[in-house]
């Protein structure tokens, strides 16, 4: 396992490098239910087009399974307007 700046570095290493602030910054993340409310915040403020990325990657392998696993009913909520 070799450090960030090392490009052979492993997943977990570049995970743990990453600060917080940028996912903070960069995109929307939290529970499904804070997920879809700040969306909709987006939403009432202008938003028409919103695409979901499975960033969590970036937090860790766990992160991402359940993002893909709940990205369908994310998405179902959004479109339907239910909670």
């Amino acid at each position: 396992s070799g450090t960030s700046g090392d490009p052979f570095c492993s997943l977990d290493d570049a995970i743990a490098a990453g600060p917080v602030e940028l996912l903070e910054e960069s995109g929307i993340w939290g529970t499904p239910a804070d997920v879809i409310r700040k969306i909709r915040a987006l939403g009432d403020a202008g938003l028409q087009h919103a695409v979901l990325v499975p960033a969590s990657a970036l937090v860790s392998r766990a992160s991402a399974r359940f993002t893909l696993k709940s990205l369908p009913g994310l998405t179902r909520r959004l479109r339907t307007g239910r909670d």
